[in-house]
């Protein structure tokens, strides 16, 4: 297999991107978690951080690789791994920091006893001779010099002058400060997929299984709207508990209730719109014209929204096809009395007339399913769906044309 990567291959930012939707999404599992008057804060003073009432403060720096071994899994975290080192180098430049008030031993060990440094991360973890030196010495099982004899015989093992940096930087802490510091190291593994992950967390609060994806995908797409304004304005994306169930909650009790949601499907159109029955049927009676394909795409997409919504209820057991039945029946009813109202006393000379206004009542009628009210667009897809199956039409004898 050639490995020489071509040009396209270096510069493409997919691996990247997917670096930044999991460090999203971490944020998201992070959220879900979150505890009565904490905070939580997307790329501020770390990845993400999460700030509670009693001063405490977690920092959380997210690593993600797409690298596999030969068995499909990710790639283990090394001993000299650029990413382990890159972290711990930067939380000790945040532990010194002189401008945000930490230039002396005190400052850093009061600062220390407030916080707690987790690196998240999707790589395998349970070997890295590292992070088990971190685990023994938190465990008292190796003495410090010990630890920092480990760092030294370490640095020597790498011709990599960043790591070697990043080494001697850690080793130079002060001795308090440095013990400090690993205690309050910790590691999180990410042994699913974190999309699950997430899905599970809404699951376990009381969303039943056909609804789970629905509460994710509100979720995401609320946060990321918050996301692209608090971004637009030169602001940090910041969530308070309180935020959080005032503004999130809603979705949650929205899918808990017995409504059923309605979900925005993107159904590939017929090839032929024109050849619709109900389209053919428009253009006939000057609803729309004969070259008015975008609008005849519009009520296409309301039809077929609304089967595919049918379709999805009964799948997910929210409806029987005796309700289905129901449904298409009493829609069928509202179009009998609205086209017997307008034609009564019709004459063929007004014949469109009086099925445009048939039509037009017809499309300002708010339908339900069980005790789901639709929206105007769902609610035009039932009778354009009755008319594409030649069970309704506009026109005083349209039977003699469409029901043949």
């Amino acid at each position: 297999m050639n490995s020489v990567k071509t040009h396209y291959e270096k510069t493409s930012a997919d691996s990247k991107e997917i670096g930044f939707d999991f460090q999203y999404l971490c944020f998201i599992s992070k959220l879900l978690d979150l505890n009565i008057n904490q905070k939580i804060t997307y790329e501020e003073k770390d990845d993400i951080h999460i700030e509670s009432p009693n001063g405490k403060l977690t920092l959380i720096q997210v690593k993600h690789s797409i690298q596999t071994n030969i068995d499909g899994e990710t790639k283990n975290l090394t001993e000299l791994d650029t990413d382990l080192w890159k972290t711990l180098y930067n939380w000790t430049q945040v532990i010194t920091d002189p401008i945000d008030g930490r230039k002396n031993k005190k400052e850093q060990l009061e600062f220390l006893k407030n916080t707690k440094f987790v690196l998240l991360t999707n790589k395998n973890i349970a070997t890295n001779p590292v992070l088990l030196k971190i685990k023994n010495f938190k465990d008292k099982c190796i003495k410090p010099n010990e630890f920092k004899k480990y760092l030294e015989d370490l640095k020597s093992t790498t011709t990599n002058l960043e790591i070697v940096k990043h080494i001697e930087t850690i080793s130079k802490l002060d001795k308090n400060v440095f013990n400090s510091f690993i205690d309050s190291i910790s590691t999180e593994q990410a042994k699913t997929s974190i999309i699950e992950e997430i899905k599970q967390k809404i699951k376990n609060k009381m969303i039943k299984d056909t609804r789970v994806i629905d509460v994710f995908c509100a979720i995401y797409a609320k946060l990321k709207v918050d996301f692209f304004e608090k971004v637009h304005k030169g602001e940090k994306q910041s969530i308070s508990y309180d935020q959080f169930l005032k503004e999130y909650t809603p979705i949650f009790e929205n899918f808990k209730t017995t409504f059923l949601p309605y979900r925005i499907f993107n159904p590939v159109l017929p090839e032929n719109l024109q050849e619709q029955f109900f389209l053919q049927e428009l253009v006939e009676i000057g609803d729309i014209g004969v070259n008015d394909i975008e609008e005849m795409a519009d009520y296409t997409e309301s039809m077929l929204n609304l089967k595919m919504n049918l379709n999805k209820w009964y799948e997910d057991n929210e409806l029987t096809q005796d309700e289905i039945k129901r449904f298409h029946e009493n829609a069928y009813l509202i179009w009998k009395n609205s086209h017997k109202e307008h034609h009564i006393n019709s004459i063929l000379d007004n014949d469109n007339q009086e099925a445009c206004s048939c039509l037009f009542d017809l499309r300002k009628k708010i339908l339900k399913v069980k005790q789901t009210e639709l929206e105007v667009s769902p609610s035009n897809g039932e009778f354009y769906y009755l008319a594409n199956e030649k069970e309704i039409g506009w026109k005083k004898y349209w039977q003699t044309k469409y029901k043949k």
